[in-house]
C-alpha cells in the first residue's frame, strides 16, 4: 500500500490491530528492563525504530518528549543512561555523524 492510499483509507491514522500507546510503552519498558539486568553496567546500543524511541523517551522524560512533540531524525543517536535507579537523557537527536553524507 503507497502512502497515499493508506492516507485516504485511514485518514484519521487508525490501523487495524493497532498496539495502543500504553500497551507499547508497557512491552517496551519491560524489554529495556530486562537488557539492563542482563547487561548490568556494560554499554549497549539498540538500533530500534522510531515508535520504540518514541516511547522510551516519553516514559523516562514523564511525557515531555514524545511523537507529537519531537521529531526523531532518521538514523540519530539517542544517549541514555540508568543512573542512580533512574533513565536519564544524556543526548538526544544526534546527526552529527551523518554530515559527512549530505
Amino acid at each position: 500500500m503507497t502512502f497515499e492510499e493508506r492516507k485516504a483509507k485511514y485518514p484519521d491514522h487508525r490501523y487495524p490491530n493497532e498496539e495502543d500507546e500504553l500497551s507499547l510503552s508497557k512491552r517496551v519498558m519491560a524489554g529495556l528492563d530486562k537488557i539492563k539486568q542482563e547487561y548490568r553496567d556494560q554499554r549497549v546500543l539498540l538500533v530500534i525504530h522510531g515508535a520504540v524511541i518514541n516511547s522510551i523517551l516519553a516514559e523516562i522524560s514523564n511525557g515531555e518528549l514524545d511523537y507529537r512533540k519531537t521529531k526523531i531524525e532518521n538514523a540519530c543517536f539517542n544517549d541514555i543512561h540508568f543512573h542512580e535507579n533512574r533513565w536519564k537523557i544524556k543526548t538526544l537527536n544526534q546527526v552529527s555523524h551523518l554530515s559527512q553524507y549530505c
